[in-house]
């Protein structure tokens, strides 16, 4: 079988065409038929951007084709193509009709024109979201293109089963949630949600000034939710954030990538921010896969996720200068304890010490005036971030 768009790369004209079986002989019958919008035997169908559209009788190998216009200022355009039984892949495709070829290992961003389509294949419904590109706050608009293509029931080494498929397929925007309510020490910003496995969920919200540091917490995880943050308003994709974090990339295309400060603002429990600059807070959460499969999904393990995400302002614990201490148990790997010590002016000096460690292998970090943020010696100390010191038990910092 070969599908192809005119364009992409056919063109108008005259073709001829081979067949030859070199082993055996072989009884076929070879059949032609157009794709179009009318006069041809496979209709290209318009979809609304807000629309939906069933099929009930989707033979095995035979494909569905859709035409979408994306309107000039929508944030982003989400696609969800959920198989009602048997087996479908989605592709999308600007301005061309998708055509059928192997584009499974490098799918992510054939969406654009020419490219052949992004095409998404993992086991059960399909999630397709288009993200801006380029920092820009809106997607491409744009005529896009879509192939429903039916694999029937239980698909074989051939691709193909038994028996006909049904699917639904709808297509819209994809809201960001804005977390409600006021970020404060006393009061945390939380909300629960589920999604499905390779679907993408947005969020915004605020943070105020004067905050010492900010904890972004995914609790209660079932599945395999994983959360990429960042400043601003743009929308978080996954495809630039994979190539820090070896995240997932299937059934995306553009969006911002996590910021890369703190070891990166990516993660499936906990990101840690000390010193939050105020102002916006853009965080998507992806249902990703428990294994690592090819980019349209294929052999991918995309459970469905739930959580319930908190953002939470957490101050410095207060710790007395002379003769002051605080006991930690069971400081979870990874997770930053902050302190507050403040030093009076006629001190002649500091001794400061982690003792009784009793597990694990506690380092210690020292900044003035400022959260630090990292293991390592500024060259600017005291001001600054930060004074480093690697271990416990150990001598004095003084």
């Amino acid at each position: 079988m070969i599908e192809t768009g005119i364009g992409n790369p056919l063109e108008a004209g005259t073709y001829y065409l081979g067949v030859i079986d070199p082993t055996h002989a072989s009884s076929y019958t070879l059949q032609s038929r157009g794709i179009g919008l009318t006069n041809y035997t496979l209709r290209v169908k318009d979809l609304d951007f807000t629309g939906s559209v069933t099929n009930s009788a989707l033979a095995v190998g035979q494909a569905d084709y859709y035409r979408v216009v994306v309107p000039d200022g929508v944030p982003d355009w989400k696609l969800r193509l959920s198989a009602v039984s048997g087996k479908m892949y989605l592709k999308v495709q600007r301005d061309y009709l998708p055509n059928n070829g192997p584009t499974a290992c490098s799918a992510y961003g054939r969406v654009q024109s020419g490219a052949g389509g992004q095409i998404m294949n993992k086991a059960g419904d399909q999630q397709w979201t288009l993200l801006p590109e380029n920092g820009n706050s809106n997607v491409t608009a744009g005529t896009y293109y879509l192939m429903v293509a039916s694999q029937g029931i239980n698909p074989g080494t051939d691709c193909d089963g038994s028996a006909v498929s049904s699917y639904s397929l709808s297509s819209g925007i994809e809201p960001a949630t804005v977390l409600p309510d006021n970020l404060d020490y006393s009061h945390d910003l939380v909300f629960t949600n589920v999604q499905a496995g390779g679907e993408l969920k947005f969020y915004q919200f605020h943070v105020p000034s004067g905050l010492a540091s900010l904890e972004v917490r995914l609790e209660g995880r079932v599945g395999n939710p994983i959360m990429y943050l960042n400043t601003g308003t743009n929308l978080i994709g996954t495809a630039q954030s994979a190539l820090f974090y070896g995240g997932d990339r299937y059934g995306n295309y553009g969006g911002n990538t996590f910021n890369a400060a703190n070891g990166g603002w990516v993660s499936g429990s906990l990101i840690t921010i000390p010193n939050p600059a105020s102002g916006s807070y853009s965080l998507m959460v992806d249902a990703d896969p428990f294994n690592s499969p090819v980019a349209d999904g294929t052999g991918g393990d995309y459970p469905d996720a739930s959580y319930a995400l908190r953002v939470r302002a957490v101050p410095p614990t207060s710790v007395a200068f002379d003769g002051g201490s605080s006991t930690i148990v069971s400081q979870p790997a990874g997770q930053w304890q902050f302190f507050q010590i403040d030093i009076p002016s006629d001190a002649f000096g500091w001794d400061l010490r982690l003792v009784g460690v009793t597990n694990g292998s506690p380092q210690l970090v020292v900044a003035r005036d400022a959260l630090p943020d990292e293991l390592n010696t500024g060259a600017g100390w005291p001001h600054g971030c930060c004074y480093y010191y690697c271990g416990a038990p150990s001598p004095d910092i003084s």
